[in-house]
């Protein structure tokens, strides 16, 4: 990576070269599936979510899905609005090992190029943002419940590795021959 990459990862005690690859990117549907009680596949998500934050599985997530849960859970009415920051910093400070990916010059540049190649919509700019974060700081595994966000980035090496809910429907769709499960720390992401 150049010097502005640099710029692209921070994480708690995560020292300057870290190698990514095993990382799975949790983006921001499923960080507010796993905070919404009454969300469906709550428990699925806060489980994979607690795994990650315990260091159980290597993951993280972007600051843009961060700031996306925060507006996700404010809109919810779930709480003031200092408790629900609270909520959402508690994901990535102290103890969690949950990281945190931040779009530098790279990821930027790199999501314009995906939002044209991939002609999206400007509501989807978002998901080439992370999309582009990952890809910068070599993460390749998405963990999702929005497959069809996801799915114009497979062509530009992400692989969707879970949750295991999504991994079993995904399969089932028509095409779905030729797709292969992510791996992230030796797990296939499905069961």
């Amino acid at each position: 990576m150049d010097v502005v990459s640099n710029e692209v990862l921070w994480g708690i005690g995560m020292p300057r070269g870290t190698e990514l690859t095993e990382y799975a990117l949790l983006d921001g549907g499923v960080l507010a599936t796993a905070l919404l009680p009454g969300a469906p596949n709550h428990v699925e998500a806060k489980s994979l979510l607690d795994a990650v934050r315990a260091g159980a599985l290597a993951g993280c997530t972007t600051s843009g899905a961060l700031g996306g849960l925060y507006a996700t859970l404010s809109r919810s009415g779930d709480g003031p609005l200092d408790d629900i920051a609270r909520q959402v910093r508690a994901l990535v400070e102290p103890p969690s090992s949950l990281l945190v990916l931040i779009s530098g010059l790279e990821a930027s540049l790199k999501m314009l190029e995906l939002a044209a190649r991939h002609a999206l919509a400007p509501e989807r700019l978002h998901t080439a943002r992370d999309a582009a974060t990952a890809l910068a700081a070599g993460v390749s595994i998405v963990y999702t419940y929005d497959v069809d966000a996801w799915e114009p980035f497979l062509a530009d090496g992400l692989h969707i590795g879970g949750p295991s809910s999504v991994m079993a429907r995904w399969f089932r769709r028509p095409g779905s021959e030729s797709r292969k499960p992510a791996r992230a720390n030796g797990a296939s992401g499905h069961s």
